[in-house]
């Protein structure tokens, strides 16, 4: 279809989208429509540059930012209803394509096979503490817990600068003051982790692009092979991109690939998890010589008042590209009020106060939003509202994949998908299983590892276990008959309608339902207002969705229609909760 650029977009918006250059840079201030000339790039690239939609590479920053571009893209290019076989652009997080990427990849990584899974946030300080209390026998409460969260910030910011534990200098594990662990332990601690998720069939977060890294770093044949594969890549919020991320994307160019970035310096908040700004206000001039540079600075979000107190805070901020943020509306708006408090409670009172005076003024309750800056500053705020009786909704609570009950409702399946998930299996047993402490447990895990064999497989063919009585036994047995049982029926299952109804009945034989009632009756005895029955519809929504995202149409970078599968399902869970981690 035809598209009218001139006509969609204003004059900046219109430069940035129909740049003829191989290499854009877009500069988009806040609000400027930057998901809108995202489109209208890609839609550019198609429309007028002859770039076929399967061969061109979106990468958001967050899982929600890729439906949303993907529909106005669908809704662009193909009136919003794409077809079977309809070639369509791939639009993803990086820890979506990486993933995508090593699922095609895996035979050239030695102890994987393309069912890995993600580890999530649990799993990764599951495995921390394992791997420090074999290293650091007495470590225990919360001296262990400082080691876990210290381990784990290590490991991420060695991967993050493309680091596994064999490539770890002395130097690098230098740190100012005294540490939770010292250098000999990190390391030790470092290959144990990385030794323990390979032997899982796991990955982390940080791994999915460090391993893409590496491939593409050492193997020139699939980096060549990569690089035919699409001809044009475009990333969002470039300027939280960290160089490993960068670096991949750079490996996938060939010198005629079309690659835009859009991305603000002003915005950048992801510093603590490796991101440089650098990249998009130094480093992209250097390693492209014809880059192309739109600056975007026309508002369409607040008025001018707010935008120009914006502007004279930034403006502080050291070597910064200058721009002044200008409102599309040309309203000059109310000015903006600063008042300072002693204390968090006399702020809070102030609120309160105003909020009264608006509502006396004929405002609704349901126009007036309160932002605040950390999370634990919203106790004395909530507290003075409800003394005096003024209705509120907090926002941003926990994400559906991150309440307990669903979280163990996916540990179930994650064993399901991958039987040498010894993580998932130790986490669920410890859970689900009575009768079985720290000890047993220990006995358990010692006895599968001189077998040789993954501890599902070891249960399952055991007789009896040191340390372990009969009846304990039968019950781990029968929890792993079931899982097994419920995989081979999950396998022979022809839709998400049947497969919804195996997990349900999974999910009663296992005991999951049995443990979630148990969580309500504690969270009434917490709260007598919780509202009942909100946990076990939370398992039976999880039932539901996997029937949804089954039976729901999925397609390739080709257009190309999939045959669903459980792997996926999990796939798209773990990049979406680390997504909502990035934005929570």
């Amino acid at each position: 279809m035809e598209i009218d650029f001139a006509k969609e977009l204003n004059r900046e918006q219109l430069k940035a989208c129909t740049s003829s250059a191989k290499r854009l840079c877009i500069i988009a201030g806040a609000g400027t429509g930057k998901t809108r000339v995202l489109t209208y790039r890609l839609a550019y690239l198609v429309d007028r540059l002859n770039i076929a939609p399967s061969r061109i590479v979106a990468i958001t920053f967050t899982k929600k930012a890729a439906t949303e571009l993907r529909d106005r893209v669908d809704k662009l290019l193909y009136g919003g209803d794409p077809q079977v076989g309809q070639r369509r652009p791939y639009i993803s997080t990086i820890h979506g394509f990486c993933s995508y990427f090593l699922r095609r990849e895996v035979s050239y990584l030695p102890g994987f096979d393309q069912h890995f899974t993600v580890a999530d946030d649990d799993e990764q300080s599951r495995l921390a503490k394992d791997v420090i209390a074999r290293v650091q026998p007495n470590a225990n409460g919360q001296e262990m817990k400082k080691k876990i969260d210290f381990l784990l910030r290590k490991i991420s910011g060695f991967k993050q600068k493309g680091l596994f534990p064999e490539e770890v200098s002395l130097e690098s594990l230098a740190f100012e003051g005294e540490a939770p662990l010292p250098q000999d332990a990190l390391k030790k601690c470092y290959i144990m982790y990385q030794n323990e998720l390979r032997n899982n069939d796991k990955m982390d977060f940080d791994d999915l692009l460090l391993y893409t890294y590496k491939l593409l770093s050492n193997f020139s044949d699939i980096a060549g092979r990569w690089q035919h594969r699409f001809d044009a890549y475009l990333m969002d919020e470039f300027q939280d991109t960290d160089e490993v991320q960068y670096d991949i994307v750079k490996m996938l160019l060939r010198t005629d690939s079309y690659f835009s970035v859009v991305g603000d310096p002003d915005q950048t908040i992801y510093t603590w998890r490796g991101a440089k700004s650098e990249l998009i206000t130094r480093q992209i001039k250097k390693d492209f010589q014809n880059l192309d540079i739109v600056t975007l600075v026309e508002n369409y979000r607040s008025t001018q008042s707010i935008l120009d107190c914006a502007n004279t805070f930034i403006d502080h901020n050291v070597r910064r590209q200058k721009k002044n943020l200008v409102a599309a509306s040309g309203l000059k708006g109310d000015a903006v009020t600063y008042n300072e408090f002693h204390s968090a409670e006399s702020e809070a009172n102030f609120v309160m106060n105003k909020i009264l005076s608006l509502r006396a003024q004929g405002y609704k309750y349901s126009d007036i939003a309160i932002l605040y800056r950390s999370n634990y500053s919203s106790a004395t705020l909530e507290n003075a509202l409800a003394m005096n009786g003024i209705p509120r909704e907090v926002c941003g609570g926990l994400g559906f994949y991150k309440r307990r009950e669903v979280k163990l409702a996916v540990l179930l399946l994650k064993i399901i998908v991958n039987s040498k998930d010894d993580v998932a299996l130790v986490s669920a047993i410890t859970q689900m299983v009575n009768g079985l402490g720290p000890v047993g447990l220990g006995h358990l895990q010692k006895e599968a590892e001189a077998s040789g064999h993954h501890l599902l497989e070891f249960i399952s063919a055991a007789d009896k276990i040191p340390g372990i009585n009969s009846k304990t036994l039968d019950c781990l047995k029968a929890f792993c008959s079931t899982l097994k049982d419920g995989g081979e029926q999950l396998r022979k299952s022809t839709s998400g309608a049947e497969m919804h109804k195996i997990f349900d009945d999974i999910f009663e034989r296992l005991g999951l339902n049995a443990a979630v009632r148990k969580m309500e009756t504690e969270d009434q005895k917490k709260d007598s207002l919780a509202e009942p029955n909100t946990r076990i519809n939370n398992v039976r929504e999880f039932a539901y969705q996997i029937e949804l995202f089954m039976d729901s149409p999925h397609y390739d970078e080709e257009g190309n229609l999939l045959e669903n599968s459980l792997d996926d399902l999990l796939n798209n869970i773990a990049v979406q909760d680390s997504s909502d981690d990035l934005t929570s």
